[in-house]
């Protein structure tokens, strides 16, 4: 009995302690800030069957978001198609209104990881009104970096011309992920219209209206000295396949250094005890943000949180998802969208 007990303790009270942290972070924005109690059937119905999607949400999963002629030109050892497609998540609903759509970047350190992960975050962000995109893309193995960055920009392409079929509002579009797809995440929402990562697509616009990262990946140079020694050139060789490391292009694709005035409002999370992803990064990239941008940053400091905390069913990861969904409906009510 002894595991059971000491499982069930930490979940109550790292929920708690998350409890305490989104209601001081949502406060601001939200008048009554009405967050379930621990013993709310939400939770534990979920913590019992994490794969569980809600009886009035649909999921139309494997929507190839590549052109013909992209297929066409890549690779004819890998079946690409699944690695280039996407899965929507919408509530079952006649209203004729657009809904905020939420575009997320799965993690997995650029070589590993699906679209079809257990993210809590999407299922309550759909349950809750939102039309939701899990993404794809090709992973570091079948083709070196930035090939995900431009094919996170492919699926936001599909996603502007087609996501009103899905009830979806393309004007609306906020972008996020977690690890190395809060990476991918920052850089799509910090290049609009860049022509270098849009083969074929360059006049397409493909700007969003804001960004929410978890865990993310904001530097992958090794200025801030948070990052041991080798990570760089991890990143330049193994991610990139580049020959050595390169500095300069290190710092092309960290988010940190592409921080502009007119930047879009962010969000940021981060677990204090993440020991895959450093947390001064996101520390840092608050305070060069800050600097730069004229625009909204909020920053979420989860007590206790790890590296994966955010991708099983707990309280805790519940709590951020309403934390994440008030956020959101706090920008698009008031307009902070282009």
């Amino acid at each position: 009995m002894t595991c059971p007990v000491a499982v069930t303790w930490f979940l109550v009270v790292s929920g708690y302690e998350a409890r305490l942290t989104i209601h001081e972070a949502i406060k601001d924005y939200c008048d009554e800030v009405e967050l379930p109690i621990l013993t709310s059937d939400t939770f534990w119905n979920q913590l019992v069957n994490p794969l569980y999607i809600p009886k009035d949400v649909i999921l139309y999963a494997d929507i190839v978001y590549c052109t013909d002629q992209e297929l066409a030109e890549q690779r004819e050892d890998v079946d690409e198609k699944q690695f280039l497609s996407l899965d929507i998540y919408t509530r079952r609903d006649t209203s004729a209104t657009l809904k905020p759509v939420f575009l997320f970047i799965h993690g997995g350190g650029w070589i590993r990881g699906d679209k079809t992960s257990p993210y809590p975050l999407i299922r309550h962000l759909a349950e809750s009104g939102l039309v939701v995109v899990a993404i794809n893309y090709r992973l570091a193995s079948v083709a070196p970096y930035p090939a995900q960055l431009i094919d996170a920009k492919r699926a936001l392409r599909w996603v502007k011309k087609s996501i009103k079929n899905f009830g979806g509002d393309p004007n609306f579009i906020i972008v996020g992920g977690d690890g190395a797809g809060g990476h991918l995440a920052a850089l799509v929402a910090l290049t609009p219209n860049n022509a270098e990562y849009q083969p074929g697509f360059e006049l397409v616009d493909t700007s969003v209206q804001a960004s929410v990262l978890i865990n993310a990946i904001t530097d992958v140079t090794n200025e801030t000295m948070v990052w041991n020694t080798n990570f760089p050139e991890h990143f330049a060789k193994d991610i990139a396949k580049l020959d050595k490391s390169n500095e300069d292009f290190l710092k092309l694709h960290s988010p940190i250094h592409n921080i502009k005035p007119d930047s879009v409002p962010f969000l940021v999370f981060h677990g204090d005890r993440d020991n895959l992803v450093p947390f001064q990064l996101s520390r840092n990239f608050i305070e060069q943000f800050r600097k730069v941008s004229k625009s909204e940053i909020q920053f979420v400091q989860i007590p206790g949180g790890h590296h994966v905390y955010h991708l099983f069913t707990s309280p805790r990861s519940q709590y951020q998802a309403i934390g994440i969904e008030k956020w959101i409906k706090h920008l698009h009510h008031d307009g902070k969208h282009a």
